[in-house]
């Protein structure tokens, strides 16, 4: 694939900086509520240059798990009950596996350790789930796969 053919457009994206305290302590962003005061990152950001981001649409079968390190996949579901974490755990997160199943070859074992709900209305879902659980905040995407991009890529601090 070419990338010169690909739409494109400038964007200007921010990164967490590589800081010396990195190189003792871990970088750090909890996703739970605390009393004010407590520090709940240790990250830092900056911006960059204008940087090309590519519109890959209709062409998403050219990025391979052996080639690129991600793939594009598309999995229709009839699961909804996102806030619920039991139900994502017993009911999404098995598609989820047998999809990798699927897709990896050799892959006998598939375990999910970190999931998130990431969708539109996360921002909203969020505040609520930051009075409940830590682990009620979730993404059913541990494989890295993004379920759709449509304009805009939304970040949520």
């Amino acid at each position: 694939m070419e990338l010169s053919k690909l739409d494109k457009r400038l964007a200007i994206l921010k990164y967490a900086k590589d800081l010396d305290l990195y190189r003792t302590v871990k970088p750090y962003s909890i996703l739970t509520h605390f009393e004010d005061g407590m520090t709940v990152t240790n990250l830092e950001w900056e911006t960059t240059e204008p940087e090309e981001i590519y519109n890959i649409r209709g062409c998403e079968q050219a990025f391979t798990l052996d080639d690129h390190g991600f793939a594009f996949l598309n999995h229709q579901t009839e699961f909804s009950d996102w806030v619920n974490r039991q139900a994502v755990e017993e009911q999404y997160l098995p598609q989820v596996v047998d999809l990798i199943k699927r897709q990896v070859d050799g892959a006998d074992e598939v375990e999910i350790f970190d999931w998130r709900v990431s969708t539109c209305w996360a921002h909203t879902t969020y505040r609520h789930l930051q009075r409940t659980s830590l682990n009620s905040i979730s993404i059913a995407a541990s494989a890295q796969m993004l379920n759709s991009v449509d304009k805009e890529v939304h970040r949520y601090e």
